[in-house]
């Protein structure tokens, strides 16, 4: 009879300290709510309503939802207008509808003291993935004004963010200015040391000006990245082998910071014929065509 009493006690007990924890968490819950408010209803808090959402959050999902996943009849904020106009440039293919999103946004987020050339202020809401969408289109436009505004807004934000520096220096040749230009593909350079599409545009552009050492050195290493990792832009291997032989031929980069460089002769960076470099699994599709020593070519995927 005491062992019953005894068990109905404490099962009387652990049910009243159950229903004391829930209670506290209801309130631990709706004490703290205001304070960290999700961010978005379907991505970092699963079932909630997106009519609760706070509209102006301290910071932005920077990624792309798909649009009808949010169930939203209309954009009301600067990231729901980014989200739809992704959806509209990707999806619909309608870039014109996607750049009055974009506009839209835009405008919403310099409302709030975000964007190039705007004093920073405490807890604004900065959208990373729209500035690098209307930097993109700005390039592919030809506005480079636009594209360098952007690109540096971004790169405020994110200095070391792989890639940005380069389309700054392409934005800028763009505009003529090559100081500019130089500037930017080295400090890409400094982020990636082997990024073969700035070894080749900047060796280029060297030569243009005059360096024929840093031309030489550049190109010569961008060809041996081509050997060790393909280029899918067939064009820009030929170009930057006859630019070599017009000035001097290969020159080994001394002190460079790359550290997947070719080993062996540096003149082997000429030798290599093309289409074995391009008909590598992966670097062109089938039925890709180049020109190589005035004969048309057909890159096969096995070859």
């Amino acid at each position: 009879m005491k062992i019953g009493t005894i068990t109905t006690g404490l099962c009387s007990l652990l049910i009243a300290s159950a229903l004391v924890t829930l209670w506290w968490s209801g309130r631990a819950v709706s004490q703290f709510q205001g304070q960290f408010p999700p961010l978005y209803a379907g991505i970092d808090s699963p079932g909630a309503v997106l009519a609760e959402q706070n509209p102006n959050p301290r910071h932005f999902f920077e990624g792309r939802v798909d649009w009808p996943l949010l169930n939203i009849a209309e954009p009301r904020t600067a990231w729901e207008y980014t989200q739809r106009g992704i959806h509209f440039q990707d999806d619909v293919g309608n870039l014109e509808a996607a750049m009055a999103d974009y506009m839209r946004a835009d405008a919403l987020e310099r409302g709030r003291s975000c964007g190039p050339g705007v004093p920073p202020v405490p807890g604004r809401t900065c959208l990373q993935i729209l500035h690098a969408r209307l930097a993109n289109i700005s390039l592919e436009r030809g506005d480079h004004d636009r594209a360098i505004a952007e690109l540096e807004f971004l790169l405020e934000e994110n200095p070391l963010a792989p890639g940005l520096h380069f389309d700054l220096a392409e934005a800028h040749l763009g505009k003529g200015e090559l100081d500019a230009a130089i500037e930017a593909f080295n400090a890409e350079l400094d982020i990636q040391p082997c990024h073969q599409a700035t070894h080749f545009e900047l060796g280029e552009l060297l030569l243009q000006r005059g360096d024929e050492m840093g031309g030489r050195e550049l190109l010569t290493e961008y060809l041996q990245q081509a050997l060790l990792h393909c280029d899918s832009f067939p064009f820009k291997i030929l170009k930057a082998r006859k630019l070599l032989t017009d000035h001097g031929g290969p020159l080994e980069m001394v002190g460079s910071k790359c550290p997947a460089t070719l080993k062996g002769p540096v003149d082997q960076v000429l030798s290599v014929p093309v289409s074995q470099i391009t008909a590598r699994m992966g670097c062109n599709p089938p039925g890709t065509r180049f020109h190589e020593e005035g004969q048309t070519q057909t890159v096969s995927a096995l070859d």
